[in-house]
């Protein structure tokens, strides 16, 4: 099961027709929004409401609206009339406006560039595929969890996934999340929590690729000399599969550099290695 979101992750088809106006936007949203209590809903009404104020005021387009629009919304010094001037700067009120950007933006009056097709689909199929990679319970948790976060992130930050390279990777492992997606741990702590995402999008970019849904231009380069060796002994010795010869090099390129010559390697340098990976690993 995927973690809790209301990011539909679907590809939304554009807008046809002139954008509604502010008030028949809020009222759409508020009626998409049956189910949640009144109260609830009318507080996204509200805030709904204030957002579109707020970036008519800017001569803001509701077709241009953006994270970084939502970011400078939440800073503003608050001076709309016939609004509470200290709802913007309140984490759960620009949580609402997160949610109608993200109903603006299914409508298809918000353009993405969103270049993969069915990506709510591939993620229900990345938890089966890392089952038979042979991956722990606890990892394809993590790993499921770490995907669905990545693509929230990739559409916020409005990217082609053919354009996501290794530096937005690094970028998504230590950004301030505002992204619609619930998660268990709020805040980073030390360096495992941007090394458990940034290891969760790297993983989840290798399965798009190797299922061609994009190219491998940006993709590591894998076939390195020193381990052509290895990946041959791995194919023709042991019928490991693709994924896991990867896995297995990822793994042994970490700690490499760390070994000594083939001669000097004894129990002692593996324990050292080992116990060095684990104070590492998230």
């Amino acid at each position: 099961m995927l973690p809790k979101t209301i990011v539909s992750f679907g590809r939304p088809e554009p807008w046809a027709g002139v954008t509604p106006t502010s008030e028949a936007l809020s009222t759409a949203f508020h009626s998409s929004l049956l189910g949640s209590a009144a109260g609830s809903a009318a507080l996204y009404k509200a805030a709904a409401r204030h957002f579109l104020f707020w970036i008519g005021q800017q001569d803001v387009a509701v077709s241009a609206v953006d994270d970084p629009v939502v970011r400078r919304f939440e800073k503003h010094q608050c001076r709309c009339q016939g609004f509470s001037r200290h709802e913007p700067n309140r984490p759960k009120f620009t949580s609402k406006v997160r949610r109608f950007v993200r109903f603006l933006e299914d409508l298809g009056i918000v353009d993405v560039p969103d270049d993969v097709d069915q990506m709510d689909t591939l993620l229900a199929e990345y938890a089966p595929f890392l089952v038979q990679e042979h991956y722990s319970a606890a990892s394809i948790k993590s790993y499921r969890s770490e995907a669905a976060h990545f693509a929230a992130w990739v559409r916020i930050s409005r990217l082609r996934w053919d354009d996501v390279t290794d530096e937005h990777v690094i970028q998504y492992a230590g950004h301030d999340c505002r992204c619609p997606v619930y998660r268990k741990r709020g805040t980073l702590i030390g360096r495992h929590g941007p090394l458990r995402r940034s290891k969760g999008a790297r993983r989840f970019l290798g399965f798009l690729r190797d299922r061609h849904i994009l190219s491998q231009a940006h993709s590591r380069q894998h076939q390195d000399e020193d381990l052509a060796a290895y990946k041959a002994w791995l194919t023709t010795h042991c019928g490991s599969s693709a994924g896991t010869i990867r896995r297995y090099c990822g793994e042994v390129k970490r700690w490499l550099p760390m070994l000594d010559p083939p001669s000097d390697i004894d129990a002692a340098v593996i324990r050292r290695i080992v116990s060095h990976r684990i104070t590492e690993a998230p």
